[in-house]
């Protein structure tokens, strides 16, 4: 479940962005030129607004896995830490290759993710600042 979750965010993450890239004056600005846009930009806000809620509540899931963290184990990793390791890039697009085969697709996602990566560059770590919540936010 969390892989396919993670890869249709992905997959549908790059199909608004070629959908909306003659809507968006430039990626700063995040405006729509237009009102013929209006109805694109305001369906894909719904999109995100539904994507923070799935994803919150995906997170909380997971913290109810009792068998992270645990102390009876040498070296105890947060629920943070673990989901944002399985979240790095490169852990990421291998575990959706493995979901999804198709390889265009993963080289597309590969290069939005190059995008937000360099979009957000020096946020810190922790808690709501996995790839994912980084990708919602910008």
């Amino acid at each position: 479940f969390f892989w396919v979750w993670v890869y249709d965010m992905l997959h549908d993450s790059v199909e608004w962005r070629a959908q909306l890239n003659s809507c968006i004056n430039n990626a700063k600005s995040q405006n729509c030129k237009n009102n013929k846009c209006n109805s694109d930009c305001d369906c894909f806000l719904k999109w995100i607004g539904k994507k923070k809620t799935e994803w919150g509540n995906i997170v909380k899931h997971f913290y109810k896995q009792e068998d992270i963290g645990q102390k009876e184990v040498p070296i105890v990793f947060t629920h943070d830490y673990v989901l944002e390791g399985v979240l790095e890039k490169g852990v990421l697009l291998t575990s959706i290759k493995d979901v999804h085969g198709d390889t265009d697709d993963i080289k597309h996602i590969k290069d939005l993710l190059n995008e937000e990566e360099a979009a957000v560059a020096g946020a810190s770590g922790g808690e709501n600042n996995t790839t994912i919540d980084k990708m919602l936010k910008h």
